[in-house]
């Protein structure tokens, strides 16, 4: 039988913990102002959809959830998302696609 230690150990769970020292090293208080740019902002992709699609779902999510006190959100967001994704279309330039900040 293995223990958490020994599941910690695994050369696996090793890259994965390795992998997360790294990212979390990079962004912190003193971040330099163009990383912060870039990881919050200058974004092809979050997670697996575009930014602009990403984005949009969490915005239709807190919508629904407002409105929903009670009750399953996850039809209806799944239709409403569903009709943005048909609608949307990407650009052929993936770095057209990028979320820049508002000059107002």
């Amino acid at each position: 039988m293995t223990g958490p230690i020994e599941q910690a150990l695994d050369p696996t769970q090793l890259t994965v913990a390795r992998a997360r020292a790294d990212v979390l090293q990079g962004r912190g208080r003193d971040t330099a102002p163009a990383e912060q740019t870039a990881a919050q902002q200058d974004r092809d992709l979050l997670g697996a959809l575009p930014a602009p699609l990403e984005r949009e779902l969490v915005h239709l999510a807190t919508t629904l959830i407002r409105q929903t006190p009670d009750g399953q959100i996850s039809e209806t967001l799944r239709a409403q998302f569903d009709q943005i994704c048909t609608a949307w279309q990407a650009p052929h330039n993936a770095a057209s696609a990028r979320l820049h900040p508002r000059t107002e």
